[in-house]
């Protein structure tokens, strides 16, 4: 049956719902990405944002960091590489390295986007975490960049307690 069931917040869960519809709400930003999805006959609620079928789609639509909103970068020039690379190609391979400092602890790191929001789902990184892109020296919260927030969001949503969904 190609089906989820949907929990957000503490209401009740709805469903099935299916794939399609959920992918043109996530679409339309109709669809809270914090949520959590199951299917039917399943007991393992997960986070919507780490289903194959719709992580794509949420990449797609996630608020993508306003230039203006990050530290500036460095005023060192980026390496020279064989072939030149165009701004854009270059600004998001700058913003796409993140190391991560908890409490005193020593930064560990550099880690891409995507594994950041790994190990920030899977706990590895704390929500409090402070974290610095790789082109900046200036270290902000995790939770000032939009797609970790998003990823925090979800974890604060797990730790609430789920209902059946049948």
């Amino acid at each position: 049956m190609d089906g989820w069931f949907i929990y957000h917040g503490m209401n009740d869960p709805v469903g099935p719902v299916s794939t399609e519809s959920i992918i043109d709400a996530i679409r339309s930003g109709k669809f809270p990405l914090d949520a959590n999805v199951c299917r039917p006959g399943d007991r393992k609620w997960v986070p919507v944002i780490t289903v194959p079928e719709f992580a794509a789609v949420v990449r797609e639509v996630a608020p993508k960091p306003a230039i203006n909103s990050l530290p500036p970068p460095s005023l060192s020039p980026p390496p020279q590489t064989a072939e030149p690379q165009s701004q854009e190609s270059q600004t998001v391979a700058q913003v796409s390295k993140w190391s991560v400092m908890v409490a005193d602890a020593a930064p560990v790191g550099p880690y891409n986007t995507e594994q950041m929001v790994e190990k920030i789902l899977s706990g590895e990184v704390p929500l409090d975490a402070q974290i610095m892109r790789a082109d900046n020296n200036e270290w902000v919260t995790l939770r000032q960049i939009p797609l970790f927030a998003l990823a925090a969001r979800v974890v604060r949503a797990r730790q609430n307690p789920e209902p059946n969904p049948s």
